[in-house]
This record gives structure tokens, sequence and C-alpha cells, in this order.
């Protein structure tokens, strides 16, 4: 009956241990195989009759790091009465080269007289998971060795601020070694200054450092955080400073936060900028005294140049011969036109140091403009151009502004209209126009001249340029006036432009603000403004300014 009972539970017990899906082995106490199960007989490719084998004859288990055959964990387990594992790495290798990796251990079977009578072993079939494995693994190298060789210092903080993990860059710039750096805080790892005696984040003045506050806040984030600063650190071994290029951003892992860290050691690019800072200090100061070198040699030039024009005005209201007021209106010229080109040095200087003041009077507009057109028409007819004006009937009488510059701008504009025209004439455009809803006047000088081409307008506003360097001899001029106007223009809140091509001609325009009133100062005085195309001869008018220098000529004459 009793093994009627025996047979039934081994039928039982061996139906059972066939329907589970890991192989299972079981041996006699000298290692021949007892029983196995079809999951085995699968799993390690078992064929034929193997019933009373030993295990090692039937199956080979390789190390797959080595190549070579490794006993069983059955031998192990028989030899030294406990459970043995099978190593990592290792399992069969199929005729094809293909390979399956196994986890298995054998356990000794131990009797109630406590002698072995065999081995039970479960045998698992892990290739695609250890393949995972080793594919995560691979990533992780990867990424460690890009980790370690980016040539920016990266840190991974934890949620308590302290350094988890470190890159070779960020050893460098820090001037530490992994192992002494983690698990401790930035400021200890640095020995910085302020982290001597009470350690980062406690000392006397942590609280101010941009890095501790900036941990403090990416740690206590709920969300993600990110941020970028400059910071100057202190260090103690050397006394030396350090600029650092800092950039923070939360990750999260697994139940933690981590900080990323990333460093940029920009002491070098800190020291280039101070010096580049004192070098345009050094710049500015050598500009401000060249323009107020200038500023002073146009004075002290102008005075006595316009001196010399009252005196020869005053002269040639004497009786002369034609030979001697020819010779006296030759030199007129010649001293009107070296007072031109002092009064553009002037102004440009002025401008240059930000020292010229523009005047707010209400002046007449009409008169101003039909005075500049009449001052150029002289010149005009010389060339045999003509000069014509378009002044739109709306235009305000009376606005206020700098008369005086305004009249400058046109003077230089229509200049350069008669110096570059040939043939034709030049046309003056007013009319009321409308920027951004504020009321604008709309200027603009046409005429029929040399013209340029659009390469060449880029050249045009900047300071002594000319499109053509040919054009210094040609037409004469300094290549002042039209920057003179684009700044004085700019001043007033305006805008200019300009559109040209060779041989028909150019447009320059400009626009300001027009503020219109009821009426003009009294006390507006119409200065003359020194441009001269072609001088006057024979005038009469004597201007307030001339009329003052005439003690100055007497008395320097009279030396």
């Amino acid at each position: 009956m009793q093994d009627i009972l025996a047979e039934s539970d081994a039928r039982m017990l061996t139906e059972l241990l066939g329907d589970v899906r890991d192989g299972i082995l079981i041996t006699d106490e000298v290692g021949r195989i007892r029983y196995v199960n079809g999951a085995a007989i699968h799993i390690l490719g078992l064929t034929g009759n193997i019933r009373g084998r030993f295990f090692d004859d039937v199956c080979a288990i390789y190390d797959f790091d080595t190549n070579e055959k490794i006993d069983s964990p059955i031998k192990q387990a028989l030899e030294e009465k406990i459970s043995v594992g099978l190593r990592i790495n290792s399992g069969i290798r199929w005729p094809d080269g293909s390979f399956t990796y196994l986890s298995a251990t054998s356990t000794p079977i131990v009797g109630k007289d406590g002698k072995v009578r065999g081995t039970s072993s479960l045998f698992r079939d892990i290739t695609r998971l250890r393949r995972l494995e080793l594919k995560l693994e691979e990533n992780q190298q990867y990424l460690r060795t890009i980790f370690s060789a980016v040539a920016v210092g990266l840190l991974i903080v934890d949620s308590s601020c302290n350094v988890v993990d470190l890159n070779r860059s960020a050893e460098q710039i820090l001037e530490t070694a992994a192992h002494s750096a983690i698990g401790r805080r930035f400021g200890d790892i640095f020995k910085c200054q302020n982290s001597i005696e009470a350690g980062c984040g406690n000392g006397k003045y942590c609280q101010k450092c941009p890095m501790n506050y900036h941990l403090l806040q990416a740690a206590a984030s709920t969300g993600s955080y990110n941020d970028r600063f400059d910071v100057a650190l202190h260090r103690v071994d050397d006394n030396r400073v350090i600029w650092l290029r800092v950039d923070i951003a939360t990750v999260a892992a697994n139940d933690d936060k981590h900080i990323i860290v990333s460093l940029i050691d920009i002491s070098e690019r800190k020291i280039y900028e101070y010096e580049l800072e004192q070098a345009k200090a050094v710049a500015e100061a050598a500009n401000t005294a060249k323009g107020q070198f200038l500023a002073n040699m146009s004075h002290e030039l102008r005075t006595p140049i316009t001196g010399m024009v009252g005196m020869i005005d005053h002269t040639l209201r004497t009786k002369l011969t034609d030979y001697q007021r020819d010779n006296l209106n030759s030199a007129k010229e010649c001293s009107e036109y070296l007072l031109n080109i002092i009064n553009d040095i002037l102004d440009f200087s002025k401008l240059e140091s930000g020292s010229l003041k523009l005047e707010n009077l209400r002046f007449d507009l009409m008169k101003n403009l039909h005075q500049v057109l009449s001052s150029h028409t002289k010149a005009a007819m010389e060339k045999g151009l003509y000069i014509k004006a378009q002044f739109a009937d709306n235009l305000p009488r009376y606005i206020s502004g700098d008369a005086l510059r305004i009249r400058q701008i046109l003077h230089n504009l229509i200049s350069n209209a008669i110096k570059f025209t040939n043939s034709g004439g030049v046309t003056v455009k007013v009319v009321r126009g409308e920027r951004l809803g504020s009321p604008t006047l709309e200027f603009s000088i046409r005429d029929t001249g040399i013209g340029m081409v659009k390469a060449d307008l880029s050249k045009l506003f900047k300071p002594f340029s000319q499109v053509d360097g040919s054009s210094t001899r040609r037409f004469g001029g300094t290549g002042l006036g039209l920057r003179i106007t684009k700044e004085l223009v700019d001043l007033m809140s305006g805008g200019v432009g300009v559109s040209s091509k060779a041989g028909e001609g150019s447009i320059f325009s400009f626009w300001i603000p027009c503020h219109e009133v009821n009426e003009a100062d009294d006390v507006v005085r119409y200065r003359s403004v020194y441009v001269n195309p072609t001088p006057r001869r024979n005038t009469n008018d004597t201007d307030d300014d001339i009329a003052d220098l005439m003690k100055y000529c007497m008395d320097e004459l009279s030396k």
C-alpha cells in the first residue's frame, strides 16, 4: 500500500514539475541525473536518454568573459554542501555561435540522517534580460565617457546640496579629486574663503553667496529650476579670485532630486573684459581730449578768420581799383571757405562730445525757408541751374525749434545738390506729414546731378567720408556736412533718408517733429550760417558776430 502511495505521489510531483516554466533537474548523491523536466530539456538543449548520466557530460557551461568551460553548480553543491549559483555572464554556447545566458541555483538534498542524497537545480533562460542589462551598461558607460570627457565642469548635487558626482573638468576647475569631493558641499570643496570657519552655507557671508543661494533655491523648488549666473569665488589657498559661469538645472532621480551644475572658468575672459574696459576708458578720454582740442582750435581760428572777412568787407566798401577789388574778393572767398571748414569741425566736435545744445524758440518757418533758398539762388544761376521751391499750402506759419540748425541742415543739403549738379537743377519740397500719430515736417531736396550707385550709399553720413575720394579734389569739402546733418536731425528726434541712381540724380530727405505755434518770439536773431557755395560779393549786410569782432581785428592790426 505504501509503495502505491509513493508511486502516486511521485507521478503527481512529476506532472506538477513538468508544467513549471523554469528548468528543474534532480541528481543523486554523486551527480547522476535522476529527473529533468521539459523546460530544462528545452533550456539546456538536452537530447537523447540522459537519465543516469553526469550533468557535465551532457551540458557544457561556459564563462562568456573568458570563453572557458566551467564546472556546473551541481558539482560545487555536492562538494561544498551548500547552495551554489551560476556566475554572471555564463551559459551555453551553441554550435551556430549564439549564446544562452543562464541563471542557475543548485541546492543539496539532505536526508534525515544528515547525509546528502542528491541535488535539486533550478535553471532559467535570462538571455533577453541579460542583453538588456548589457545594453544598459553600455549606454551608462557611454554617458559616463561623455560626462568625463566634456570640457565643461559638471557636478551632480543631491537635495541636501552635497556633491554626489563630478567629472574630470570639474576636478580641474575646483582643483580637487572625486574621492575627496563626493559627499561635501561646493564651498568646502573649493575652499571658499567664506566656508573655512563654519563650513559651506554657515559662514558669515554665505547668505549673500550666489552659488549657495541658487543651490538652495533649486533644492527647495517643487518643479523644474533653471538659472544661469556669473560668480566670483575667493580661494583661500592661493588668495586667487576665480570667475565662474554657472548653469543650474534640476532633474528627478528616483525618489530624490538631483541638481546638475555646469561650471565654466571665465577668469581669463573677465580679465580681458576689464582690460578692454580700461582701454575703452583711455580711448574715450583721448577722444574727448581730441574733441576738446578741435573745439578750442576751431574757436581760436574762427575768431581771427571771421575778423578777416569783416575787414575785407569793410575794405570793399572803400574806393578800390578793379585789380584790388578782384584780389580782395578772392581773399574773401578763400577766407569764407576756410571758415566753413572750421565751422564744420567745430560742430562735429560738439556733436561728438554731446555738448551741442538745441534752442527751442518760436520762429517764422516760411520766412526762414525763403531766406535759405534766396541765399543759394545766385550760386545755382552761376552754374546755369534752376532752383525751385515746392511748399505745401497747409504748412504752418510759425513753429518752435532751433531755426539756425534747421537752416544749417537745409544749407548743407542744398549746397551738396548744387555742387554735384552740372545741368538741370534742384527742387526743394516741404510738406506736412504724420508719423506714429504725431505731426511732422517732411523735407526733400531733389537734384539732377551725377547721382550714386547703390553700393556707395552706405558711405554717406560717415565723418570725413565721401563717395569718391577724387570728389574732394573735384568739388571740395571735408566730408563732414552729411554727418553733421544726420546728427542734428537725430538731435531733433527726426530721421534722414536718401535715394539715388548714377547719372540721374539724388533725393536727400529728412523729417522732424512739427510743433506749431501762434507767433514768433521777438528775440529770434537770424544768425548767419557759413555755407557759402559761392561767396557773396559786394554785400552790404553787417552780421552781428562780424561787427562784434571789428575791435579785435583793429587791435590785432595795430600790433
